[in-house]
């Protein structure tokens, strides 16, 4: 199998790519909006009003279970596991995990305040078509120095809908 060094560098490319590809994918329809940290924020700066911002973290949170159901339906059942809910390793403690989370997320929320929310990173049409690289780019950093400790969850949804599912929180 995989050596742990790489499977870790592997889960934090792979997270880094998705996250990317679906930003980029649904950015035109909902601004990308996949994760109820970044909406609370921006909904807290005023970049998205209050109503859509509840519909979106409750279609968020919908999704993560959704997708865990999924994940759960496809992956043999001895190999489940907790379908990669945030979990703190056992050499972390739960502050510590916290923390981790906590300052990975904030580094999320400054690159999208300071490429999705920044008027000046756009080009002449107003349009951000490269902004999924750098979020991609930070979530790639982030897993990759947070998954030995928690699996550098990041999103809460991402993080509610395998507990959900898999009834380890």
């Amino acid at each position: 199998g995989i050596g742990t060094a790489a499977a870790n560098v592997l889960a934090a490319i792979v997270q880094g790519y998705a996250i990317a590809t679906l930003v980029y994918a649904i950015s035109h329809t909902s601004g990308g909006h996949i994760n109820p940290a970044v909406t609370l924020s921006l909904v807290i700066s005023g970049h998205v009003g209050v109503t859509r911002g509840v519909t979106y973290i409750i279609a968020q949170l919908a999704g993560g279970i959704t997708g865990a159901a999924l994940l759960r339906a496809v992956i043999p059942a001895p190999s489940e596991g907790y379908l990669g809910a945030t979990d703190v390793s056992n050499r972390t403690s739960p502050g510590e995990g916290f923390l981790f989370e906590f300052l990975l997320t904030f580094m999320l929320l400054f690159t999208v305040f300071g490429t999705a929310i920044n008027a000046e990173s756009s080009d002449d049409s107003g349009t951000h078509a490269l902004l999924p690289i750098p979020l991609g780019y930070a979530v790639t950093v982030a897993v990759g120095v947070a998954y030995t400790f928690t699996g550098g969850g990041l999103n809460p949804a991402r993080s509610f809908g395998p507990a959900v599912i898999s009834g380890h929180w």
